[in-house]
């Protein structure tokens, strides 16, 4: 009934769109689909996203099969500065920059032209100039720095793609499945929220408790109290409407709290190993949501070494 309240004139724009859906199918599924079902199995179907997903993986399998590997040489040393070692490539040799990978395409050619501008040194050569380094007397001095800030903002609260994202490269042990199994033993117990879901917004009660709890442990100067807001818009930019209230019912994914407003920890002794290092992640990055971004200065030196030949070697520290 809500809807006959709110009633809004047709936006041509999207009946125009859903038409020419409607073409595309038209044009490549029906089409297409009677060619796969021949040659491949029946019922095997194609559409504007099928066959556009499917161009996309083929694309890239071909990227991966005309890649070559290079083979290319460089060296790192190490420096006293201030009393404190700076370790450094080396990046240019009498003004010429050294190629490194980035001068390479995926077919393992080399895209830059060898002479006024670029050097490559080759096994031989970078063992070669190790040897004048380390043997040689050499002088070294400091031709500039530079200092840049660096800012680190916390990660978004965690949706079910997210987890299963993060699950993939902090316990590559856990396949998806075992992942939502784990989640959904959790969930059950009551000690995270609905882990299906594709939020990423915190409910008041657990942007609130999250925020105690971090400030608690690390003290308020660390923590975010101005609540971060991740949803609301769809992905041109746009306010959702009703849909978009419709599809965030559920919060994004946080451990649970109890009545005294910590988190609830203590899992049973039935719960699996799986369960408690789910658990443990999920705190983990639910606190880290509500950090305040982490600010530092990154230091670049670039130091020139004087060889007994008279080359000049560039280190760039890392």
């Amino acid at each position: 009934m809500g809807g006959l309240e709110q009633k809004r004139e047709l936006d041509l724009n999207l009946v125009e769109a859903q038409e020419t859906r409607r073409m595309l199918d038209r044009l490549t599924g029906f089409s297409l689909s009677p060619v796969l079902s021949q040659l491949l199995f029946n019922g095997l179907s194609g559409g504007r996203v099928q066959s556009a997903g499917l161009g996309l993986l083929v694309e890239r399998e071909m990227e991966v099969l005309r890649f070559k590997q290079a083979e290319f040489w460089d060296v790192r040393s190490t420096f006293l500065v201030g009393g404190q070692e700076v370790s450094g490539r080396l990046t240019h040799l009498d003004g010429k920059e050294i190629v490194n990978g980035k001068h390479f395409t995926n077919e393992g050619a080399l895209e830059v032209e060898i002479g006024d501008k670029y050097v490559f040194l080759g096994e031989e050569e970078s063992l070669d100039l190790e040897q004048h380094l380390n043997d040689l007397p050499t002088s070294s001095a400091i031709s500039s720095i530079s200092t840049t800030d660096s800012f680190s903002h916390p990660p978004t609260p965690l949706t079910t793609s997210s987890l299963l994202a993060l699950c993939s490269s902090q316990m590559p042990h856990l396949p998806p499945k075992e992942v939502m199994r784990a989640a959904q033993g959790l969930y059950e117990g009551g000690f995270i929220t609905y882990h299906r879901t594709d939020s990423s917004s915190l409910s008041q009660e657990g942007f609130e408790g999250l925020c105690k709890v971090a400030s608690n442990q690390w003290g308020e100067d660390f923590v975010n109290f101005n609540s971060r807001k991740f949803s609301g818009k769809s992905k041109d930019g746009k306010k959702k409407k009703k849909k978009g209230r419709v599809e965030e019912a559920h919060e994004a994914i946080r451990p649970a709290f109890g009545e005294d407003g910590r988190i609830i920890s203590s899992l049973p002794t039935s719960a699996t190993t799986h369960q408690r290092d789910l658990f443990d992640l999920i705190v983990a990055y639910s606190l880290a949501s509500v950090m305040k971004k982490s600010e530092k200065k990154i230091c670049r030196l670039s130091i020139d070494s004087s060889l007994e030949s008279g080359s000049i070697a560039r280190f760039d520290s890392e």
